[in-house]
């Protein structure tokens, strides 16, 4: 299968997934040390607040926005 025959569903599933797995990598390797910045963790709350307020998942450009 390739990138052109999944759905939206699927691809945003994929996504998930990958981010998912990447930061579990990051998470298990106890020699690096992550730090998040203020900004950041204000961030991933906000998403967290608006996903726990709505079942909805936000647009790849307003991921981008939140991230730049």
């Amino acid at each position: 299968m390739q990138i052109k025959d999944l759905t939206i569903q699927e691809l945003q599933n994929l996504i998930r997934l990958t981010v998912i797995e990447t930061l579990d990598d990051y998470l298990k390797q106890p020699e690096i040390e992550l730090e998040v910045s203020p900004i950041i963790q204000q961030q991933l709350i906000q998403i967290i607040e608006n996903r726990q307020k709505k079942d909805e998942t936000i647009i790849s450009a307003e991921a981008y926005q939140l991230l730049d």
